[in-house]
């Protein structure tokens, strides 16, 4: 992806719309607080709500659709606007995905906007992140199919605001089914593990 091509502004922006996401969920100040606030975010959407709208693009052949940036590797648009790994995208966490070999690692570190049990990342969140870093590490087989089922197993309480590392294979293609399988580790701790197939449309 060449350097003029990046989003430089928009992922700033998204990034700042993550912090402030953050901060919406964490603040206790009264409720009257946020009143002077809304006005000023009410502006801002009906700003960019005048601009022209952006297409998805899908390109005809995964190979034309994968890319990498600098050691990032993903799905075109996705690497910027999917709700789990793009960078511009202010609900992503972002998930950061690179190749290595036969398999893939991931990073990824869920803000307090994501806890669900204190101090933890809502399964929902986990679950979503295999679902993403999966549908990227099928790749790997040179094809890529739609989710058919996705399995999470949570090992152990999966840590809020922490660097969460994953690592990810394609086990197996059986006809139209790619099988995945991944890790999730919080420092030296399996948190959770999921397997994944999914099944070629074409």
């Amino acid at each position: 992806m060449k350097q003029e091509e990046l989003p430089v502004n928009r992922r700033k922006f998204a990034q700042a719309l993550r912090e402030l996401n953050t901060q919406v969920v964490t603040c206790g100040a009264p409720d009257e607080s946020f009143a002077e606030h809304i006005e000023a975010i009410e502006n801002i959407s009906k700003k960019l709500a005048d601009k022209p709208r952006r297409r998805r693009i899908v390109a005809t052949e995964v190979a034309k659709e994968l890319v990498t940036e600098g050691e990032m590797f993903q799905y075109r648009d996705m690497l910027n606007y999917s709700p789990i790994g793009g960078l511009a995208n202010p609900l992503a966490p972002p998930l950061r995905i690179q190749r290595k070999g036969d398999t893939t690692s991931g990073l990824v570190n869920f803000p307090k906007s994501c806890e669900g049990a204190p101090g933890c990342v809502h399964g929902g969140y986990v679950a979503a992140a295999f679902d993403e870093f999966l549908g990227v590490t099928q790749a790997l087989s040179g094809k890529a199919g739609m989710t058919g089922t996705l399995v999470t197993i949570y090992r152990s309480p999966c840590p809020i605001s922490a660097d969460l590392s994953m690592k990810g294979t394609v086990e197996s293609i059986n006809g139209r089914k790619i099988i995945t399988k991944a890790l999730m580790h919080a420092g030296s701790k399996l948190v959770a593990e999921a397997e994944a197939i999914f099944i070629l449309v074409n």
